[in-house]
């Protein structure tokens, strides 16, 4: 069995809002730092730091290495990172449970994403421009087109008044955690430096930022559809949104350990069918244990409400989904599994997680409470 020490994650951010300044490495190596510190794992005893990062830039193309540098650790450790817009942070999960099964030394994963950082690309500049004009792309949006399409699909089993409910739903479900003080214990206060007239001063994000507590049935009923003779609006559709995640994996102690793991792909149209046969996998690897708690990947309400089919209400997002902390790309696993393992810690047994690539990918994880 492989162990997590510690597991925390960074506030929401909005897209454009607190972290838009924020270079997702620094982000990445304040929830790096806060996590390996509550593990009480010493940082020169780690095989190796991994990161998954979907929009990569120049500027720290080896995030999971620039970040755990960063955070002052021994120069000595090795690092990765795991490129994909979706999937990146679950790849360096694989993996680093591989590790530390093979190796028997601790593992630092992480995955970040700050969309609001991301930059423009001009691919017509390199040999020169003719007449003068050239076209910017922005590689978030191009992706996101795709994604929205796949989630309208998905929608089709389901009416807009259970949509609708279900985005009112998730964001309560968010709120009142929040207001009971049940994220706080999972979030890493994020401090940075902020540029303002005649200086500089410190800006501190200590909470959710995405959560919608204001959205009523009638208000998500009013908003206009993303496509013509669609159902999906930009509340049931989770909006782009910044954040990090990190866990400390071992062969010993911890507050939660993985049981199993399953994945599988297909055609993207044939995701819900893929997830059950992932989903019975995993817990068949896992001895079929009663399941008290799900997380899901819920890119829109549909895939909420296919959860909610399969699981039952109250076991699925305790806490919220994704339409009321955003989609972070590769790190929204991550933080999800974040909180699945807080919710076992209040609740005890044994969760599922279910993350859904956009490609057509699915991953199922068993996680069992060791509290």
């Amino acid at each position: 069995m492989v162990k997590i020490l510690s597991a925390l994650r960074s506030p929401s951010g909005t897209y454009g809002g607190p972290f838009r300044d924020v270079p997702p490495a620094h982000l990445l190596s304040e929830v790096y730092k806060t996590t390996v510190e509550k593990s009480g794992i010493d940082p020169s005893n780690f095989f190796e730091a991994l990161a998954g990062w979907g929009i990569q830039t120049s500027e720290a193309p080896n995030i999971a290495r620039v970040s755990w540098l960063l955070a002052g650790f021994p120069i000595e450790v090795p690092a990765m990172t795991f490129q994909g817009k979706n999937e990146g942070g679950i790849w360096a999960l694989l993996d680093g449970i591989r590790k530390v099964k093979f190796e028997g030394k601790p593992v630092l994963v992480g995955a970040v994403d700050v969309p609001s950082t991301s930059p423009y690309l001009l691919k017509t500049v390199r040999f020169g421009v003719r007449g003068g004009h050239t076209v910017s792309h922005d590689p978030v949006e191009e992706f996101l087109a795709n994604y929205a399409e796949w989630n309208e699909y998905l929608s089709r089993d389901f009416n807009r008044e259970e949509l609708d409910d279900y985005a009112v739903r998730s964001n309560r479900k968010a709120f009142t955690a929040q207001r009971q003080g049940k994220l706080k214990e999972q979030t890493v206060i994020i401090r940075f430096k902020k540029k303002i007239p005649g200086g500089e001063t410190e800006e501190v994000v200590s909470e959710d930022r995405t959560i919608d507590p204001a959205l009523s049935p009638s208000r998500a009923q009013k908003a206009e559809t993303i496509f013509p003779n669609g159902k999906l609006t930009k509340f049931t559709l989770a909006q782009k949104a910044d954040g990090a995640a990190a866990l400390v994996l071992s062969t010993d102690g911890g507050i939660a350990e993985i049981l199993s793991y399953s994945f599988s792909a297909g055609r993207p149209e044939d995701v819900f069918e893929i997830a059950d046969r992932v989903v019975d996998d995993a817990l068949k690897k896992a001895g079929n244990p009663n399941i008290s708690l799900v997380e899901v990947e819920d890119h829109s309400s549909a895939i909420g409400l296919w959860a909610e089919r399969k699981f039952g209400k109250d076991k699925v997002n305790i806490y919220g989904g994704l339409l009321a902390y955003g989609y972070t790309l590769s790190a929204s696993p991550m933080m999800g599994l974040v909180r699945l393992i807080y919710g076992l810690r209040e609740m005890g047994g044994y969760g599922l997680l279910v993350a859904f690539g956009v490609e057509g990918e699915v991953f199922a994880f068993v996680i069992g409470s060791t509290l």
